[in-house]
């Protein structure tokens, strides 16, 4: 096995702009997505470290849990002794994030930043942190992700340094929430904030041309009373 330059790596894990507006439906399109991730890959980039891609082309597994296991596991056998697992929806992630993950790898510590969400967008472990862990056992895109993780590690010994939480692009609703904080690059807070805009028009122009009709159509009903359940 070649030992790598650095024993410290980061995995992008995360898919392409293309299948994540597929998977997502977010308003914002593809061009949305393409934002996120070369914003993730300009911080990666900062940092000075080495970084391992998985999109979804090189992703394998009947599950999330399992498709990060492989993921993390072929890293790892590339040599790297350390590893930070970043995911791409999480627009207020900074090189400081991936500097406190390092600081904590120096200590032998985990490394965890919490999503609002319940789950994560930070991970930092090393090899035999890793062995530790059972992937199975984990509710995989649940709210109770971050908790349940946090016990097995501290099952297992280990210590755990808790960044920030930071909110990411989920739903909907995440993009009012997001559009209104600090920390978001410039570019990115704009175009959220012209989705934003460009909904409430269409939510406007929907409410003016179809509610009255509603109102009208229910008003005027001369048949069984409206019952409500």
């Amino acid at each position: 096995m070649v030992q790598p330059k650095n024993p410290i790596a980061i995995l992008l894990f995360a898919r392409s702009a293309f299948a994540e507006r597929k998977a997502k439906g977010l308003p914002g399109g593809i061009r949305l997505h393409q934002m996120l991730l070369a914003h993730t890959q300009q911080t990666i980039q900062a940092s000075g470290l080495p970084c391992y891609t998985f999109s979804e082309k090189e992703q394998h597994g009947p599950d999330f849990g399992s498709r990060l296991f492989h993921a993390m596991q072929s890293v790892f056998l590339q040599g790297v002794q350390k590893l930070i697992v970043l995911g791409a929806d999480t627009p207020q992630l900074k090189p400081s994030h991936i500097g406190l993950a390092i600081q904590a790898l120096d200590r032998g510590e985990q490394s965890l930043g919490p999503s609002e969400d319940g789950g994560f967008y930070l991970w930092g472990l090393d090899h035999q942190q890793f062995q530790q862990i059972n992937f199975n056992k984990l509710p995989w895109q649940q709210g109770q992700l971050l908790e349940d993780l946090s016990v097995q590690i501290k099952h297992n010994q280990a210590q755990i340094t808790f960044l920030e939480p930071l909110g990411d692009l989920d739903r909907t609703s995440d993009f009012t929430l997001l559009g209104k904080r600090q920390g978001v690059p410039l570019g990115l807070h704009l175009f959220l904030r012209m989705v934003l805009a460009n909904l409430d028009k269409c939510f406007k122009i929907l409410s003016q041309k179809y509610i009255p009709k509603v109102f009208v159509n229910v008003y005027y009903n001369k048949g069984s009373p409206l019952t409500l359940a």
